[in-house]
């Protein structure tokens, strides 16, 4: 509903009205938006989304089977990569360890827990802050 709720503002903003007219043109997208998902979707859609849901799964399925990995690039090409899991995974590693980009700070494990890290970064975070404060 928010970027509906966006959407609106601008519009409003670019064409200005009353505010009465505003809240009453509001009110009935909103109903409008909320009574078009009470409405049930067409059985053929239906059953596409369910086929295209088994696809996926069959796909997901035959990826991890086959210890392959299927990512979308990052560039603005829309393509795919397609390789083997520990090859990926040997390349991310090596890229992580060769790059200057990157550094190791601590070590994520039972002991050493995701918790645990937060809750020192953000003392640390606030340690700096109350220093800045100070000043």
């Amino acid at each position: 509903m928010a970027p509906l709720q966006r959407e609106l503002a601008k519009l409003f903003i670019k064409y200005p009205i009353d505010l009465s007219r505003q809240m009453h043109f509001e009110n009935g997208i909103e109903q409008l938006f909320n009574k078009s998902f009470l409405q049930p979707i067409p059985s053929v859609l239906e059953e596409r989304a369910l086929y295209e849901k088994q696809l996926i799964l069959s796909i997901r399925y035959q990826l991890n089977k086959d210890q392959l990995i299927l990512r979308r690039t990052a560039d603005e090409m829309n393509t795919y990569y397609l390789g083997r899991l520990n090859e990926c995974n040997q390349k991310s590693n090596e890229y992580i360890q060769n790059s200057t980009y990157y550094e190791l700070i601590e070590t994520i494990n039972e002991i050493n827990t995701e918790q645990q890290q937060l809750e020192e970064i953000i003392q640390s975070i606030d340690l700096q802050l109350e220093i800045l404060y100070q000043r």
